[in-house]
This record gives C-alpha cells, sequence and structure tokens, in this order.
C-alpha cells in the first residue's frame, strides 16, 4: 500500500475518518480490504503522531493572531472583525480543530421553509433532542445553507429532503452530516436515518386489505423525490404481492385535487392511501366537496399529523413516523460522526399504524 502527500484529505480506518495530510492510493481494490489494512496502522507511532489534538494556541499560530482572539471568535464574542473571524474560522475547518467541551459545541439543523405537517413534527421533536444533550443549536433555513460556512459548526443534520444538499456538502464545508429521510453519501462523510417506507405502505396496505378492499389507491401531491418515488415504489410492490384488483398511483398538485377525485371515480377504488402529514386534510376536504362521506364510500388512510389527525372528522387512521426515534437515532449517528467514530450502515426505523374512524368494510356494489 502507497501514501501521496496531499493537502487535507482523508485518511479512513476501520474506526476512525480524520482530517490530515495524506492520501491512500489504492486503485482498483476492495474497500473494506482497505479498511482492514488501514486500522492495522491505527497504533502505529507515525499515525498517532498525525492524531494529536489541535489546540487553540495551534489554530492561533497558523491563523497568525492571538490566543485571544482565536478564543472570543470560538465564544461568538462580538468584538472581532468580519475579515479577522472569517480566517481563525477557516483555519479551524483547515485543520480540523473541535471544541472539547459538550457545552460549547454547536449543531445546526437545516430546516425548509415551511413548519406544518412533516417539519412540525421532525423539528420539535429534534429540538428537544439537541437541548436534552446540551448542544448549542442554529437553526438555519434551506436558502441561506451559505450561513453554515460564517460559523463555527460542529455537526449539521438536514432537514431538507430534495435530494440537492449532499450533491453541494463538499464545496460548502467537512463537517458531518446527516441527513433525515434523504440520500446518504458515505464518502462525504453524509449519513442517513429514514423512515422504513416499505414496512409502512406494507401496514396501510394489509389493514386494508383485511378489512376487505381489494382497489386501493396511493395519491402523491405536489412531490417528486427520494421519499414519495420510494413510497410509490413500495405501494407498488405490496399491491403486486397482495394480487390486488387494482392499485394506481396518482401523482397530482394540490390545487388540482377535482383531478384525484375525477380519477378515483373512474378507476372504481374503494380505499385511498394519500402520503404527506398534511395532505389527508386536503384530500378529505376535497372528497367531501365531491359527495363522498368517509368511510362510507371510501376509506382513508393518511400519514399521521401529531395532534391533528385524531382531531379530525372522521379521525383519521395513519401511518406515523417515529419522529422521537427518528432525531434520537440523528442525533446518536452526528454525535459518533463528530467524535470521528466510523460508522457503516445508515439507520432504518418503522412506521406505527393508528387504527381509527376513516377506514371501514368497502361498499357493496
Amino acid at each position: 500500500m502507497k501514501y501521496r502527500k496531499t493537502s487535507h484529505t482523508y485518511i479512513l480506518t476501520g474506526k476512525y475518518a480524520f482530517r490530515n495530510r495524506w492520501k491512500c492510493c489504492c486503485i482498483g481494490t476492495n474497500w473494506n480490504k482497505i479498511f482492514v489494512q488501514l486500522d492495522s496502522y491505527r497504533n502505529n507511532n507515525y499515525i498517532n503522531r498525525i492524531m494529536k489534538e489541535i489546540t487553540i494556541r495551534d489554530v492561533a499560530v497558523a491563523a497568525g493572531v492571538a490566543y485571544s482572539t482565536v478564543s472570543r471568535v470560538l465564544n461568538q464574542h462580538p468584538n472581532v472583525s468580519p475579515k479577522i473571524r472569517n480566517l481563525v474560522l477557516s483555519t479551524v475547518r483547515r485543520m480540523g480543530y473541535s471544541l472539547n467541551d459538550q457545552q460549547h459545541k454547536t449543531i445546526a439543523i437545516i430546516i425548509s421553509g415551511e413548519l406544518t405537517g412533516y417539519f412540525d413534527g421532525i423539528t420539535g421533536a429534534l429540538l428537544k433532542a439537541v437541548h436534552s444533550k446540551g448542544y448549542r443549536l442554529e437553526l438555519i433555513p434551506e436558502q441561506d445553507i451559505a450561513l453554515i460556512n460564517d460559523r463555527l459548526i460542529d455537526g449539521v443534520i438536514s432537514l431538507e429532503y430534495n435530494n440537492w444538499l449532499n450533491h453541494y456538502w463538499n464545496k460548502c464545508k467537512s463537517s458531518p452530516l446527516v441527513c433525515i429521510n434523504d440520500y446518504s453519501v458515505h464518502f462525504d462523510n453524509i449519513y442517513s436515518v429514514y423512515s422504513n417506507e416499505r414496512q409502512g405502505l406494507a401496514l396501510a396496505v394489509s389493514y386494508l386489505i383485511n378489512v376487505g378492499h381489494r382497489r386501493i389507491g396511493f395519491l402523491v401531491l405536489d412531490s417528486s423525490n427520494y421519499t414519495s418515488d420510494l413510497r410509490k415504489k413500495s405501494f407498488l410492490n405490496e399491491a403486486a404481492a397482495a394480487g390486488l384488483d387494482a392499485a394506481p398511483c396518482y401523482n397530482i398538485m394540490r390545487t388540482n385535487l377535482h383531478a384525484a377525485i375525477e380519477q378515483i371515480s373512474r378507476d372504481n377504488l374503494t380505499a385511498i392511501i394519500v402520503s404527506g402529514e398534511d395532505n389527508g386534510i386536503y384530500l378529505a376536504k376535497s372528497l367531501k366537496e365531491n359527495g363522498y362521506v368517509i368511510p362510507r364510500d371510501i376509506s382513508l388512510i393518511s400519514w399521521e399529523w401529531d395532534g391533528v389527525s385524531a382531531n379530525l372528522s372522521p379521525a383519521h387512521t395513519t401511518i406515523g413516523q417515529n419522529f422521537t426515534e427518528i432525531a434520537g437515532q440523528a442525533l446518536n449517528m452526528l454525535e459518533k460522526l463528530m467524535r470521528r467514530e466510523y460508522i457503516v450502515n445508515d439507520y432504518l426505523i418503522d412506521y406505527v399504524l393508528h387504527e381509527r374512524a376513516s377506514v371501514a368494510a368497502p361498499p357493496s356494489s
């Protein structure tokens, strides 16, 4: 195995991925073998010297500023010029310096512009999880992602699920990133926590089949992303395995719900599953406006919106993402990455079925 000196790349071992000035040159070699071979070097004295802890004084010398200036920047003191602050922060990132005191570590959460439905549930769970561990917290809207480069961030959790952030991240900065319900790119230090879409759709489909439904549709509103595509695929797989008489998928704009009602009527469906925490409300309203009575005329399963789904009329039968578990696992994974521990897999979390009043036996023909 050969090494080539380069600038600020990664050494990957079976347990650690850390910033340094060496790059492994192994072309055409199995990565698992590389991890095992590199791990054997972990206790080598030379590697230990590379991994020595970076101190504030090291950062100050590298940046050409005083120790007290670095301390003020790290403690977010206002009396530092923007030029000096950017110099210190860029040096901190380049050297891979990290605060040892957890009380002073900062985690950023990248949030969507809207905080209803899904974002309401997962953001609330994340805030509780982060504060319970004593971290500082930054909430950064996705359209202001560049702000991350102006702050000392130790780790990031993203709620953005349209699959652009993981392509942008290596241009942004090198803090570890955990995505929720979006793609991971392990080589770029990006990992993910997912809801188990296949298991969730299996719960919904099997529940409707057990009640007697054989003509079941699946509706997605205003969305085309990794999660919605996976849900459609999971629904079609479950429907095919069950041999349903009809299992159409509709992808329709929320402003054009009358088109969904027309297709439901045309396909003579007796049950519909609608994707998204807040979309069940819109579909139920449109069904009512078009003369449907739930569940007499059609059964409905939606995604659980905590505090809302159970208080609709009729109360919605739902499949719910376990936001508390998702938030906890995302934070645990991020903490491991911040400690530079080697992580092998992403994390998958099952749905929960909430049985209520929006499902009944299909109407007699």
